[in-house]
């Protein structure tokens, strides 16, 4: 298995347990998020940042989908830069993450991959996991956000290092998907070729600013992430 797969294999890997470790936090965590999965709910437009952050924290997709809007309109009206910005921004990063098919798609591919040693996956395993890594989506909703945070020159302060990369990676996905690509163009794509004609280069683009951003929040952190020194084997150019 060449260098290239090896490291798609890591990260692949890694995202699991990253996603599987948080899920074991939320499912212990009381939260109202949780009460409202389970009936009908309504979120209301003007639900401040605070109170929307309190529901995330339940981990629920369907609440943090329903949460996308008002955390993108409370971003918009925010000056870049300012506590406002920061708290409103993370949030929305954080609600796009768990609204969209990342978690899933990786519960899936390391229950595929299991605990093995990376040096004896097959090629049809890695093929199976990039198939599995399209099913990644993200509605126009969950897109324009994260082009809304990429716009920004700095990573919204107390944003997650993780879930910038994953943002980033399902804002890259998502627009292969759109541009009717297949699991091999990713795959090309990822080993540093080019990018398809039918990808959306303006998507890519914003896909790879979040990656800047992600790799600028470890630095702000003082430590580099997991994740971060996976997703940095990765051609991304």
């Amino acid at each position: 298995m060449n260098a290239r797969i090896a490291r798609m294999a890591a990260i692949l890997l890694t995202m699991a347990l990253l996603v599987s470790l948080s899920s074991c936090q939320q499912f212990f965590t009381a939260s109202l998020a949780g009460y409202l999965a389970r009936d009908s709910y309504t979120i209301p437009a003007d639900i401040s940042v605070a109170d929307a952050a309190e529901l995330l924290a339940g981990g629920d997709a369907n609440v943090a989908a329903a949460l996308v809007a008002p955390l993108y309109n409370a971003t918009s009206a925010a000056a870049p830069g300012t506590a406002a910005y920061d708290e409103a921004a993370s949030a929305l990063v954080t609600a796009v993450v768990l609204s969209s098919d990342a978690s899933p798609a990786i519960f899936s591919i390391v229950e595929d991959l299991g605990t093995e040693d990376l040096g004896t996956l097959t090629q049809p395993q890695i093929d199976a996991a990039l198939a599995t890594l399209m099913s990644i989506s993200l509605t126009s909703a969950e897109s324009a956000a994260l082009v809304l945070i990429s716009d920004d020159p700095a990573a919204p302060d107390g944003a997650a290092p993780d879930e910038l990369y994953i943002a980033a990676f399902a804002l890259a996905v998502d627009a292969f998907n759109d541009g009717d690509a297949s699991e091999a163009d990713l795959d090309t794509w990822l080993g540093g070729g080019a990018l398809p004609g039918t990808v959306d280069s303006d998507s890519v683009n914003a896909a790879m600013a979040l990656l800047d951003l992600a790799q600028a929040a470890d630095l702000a952190s003082g430590s580099t992430s997991i994740f971060g020194q996976l997703m940095s084997g990765l051609s991304f150019e």
